[in-house]
């Protein structure tokens, strides 16, 4: 997924820092019930799927627009 994470990102012209979490017990503190996932913020946006490269930069502007209005 991270690949199809950077490059939503570079189309969107947002920088980030991206973190792949691998350990069970932080999975597990983070909520997720099934891999892959993608967090932002620490909300889970996907889980269980990998969007597409023409999903994913929706998906980061929608998370994204939510972190500015809260």
């Amino acid at each position: 997924m991270k690949p199809i994470v950077d490059e939503a990102l570079k189309r969107l012209q947002v920088e980030a820092a991206v973190t792949i979490i691998c350990s069970p017990s932080e999975i597990e503190r983070q909520g997720i019930k099934h891999l892959p996932a993608l967090l932002i913020d620490g909300r889970v946006v996907v889980e269980g799927r990998v969007p597409s490269i023409f999903t994913m930069p929706r998906l980061i502007q929608t998370a994204i627009e939510r972190m500015s209005v809260e």
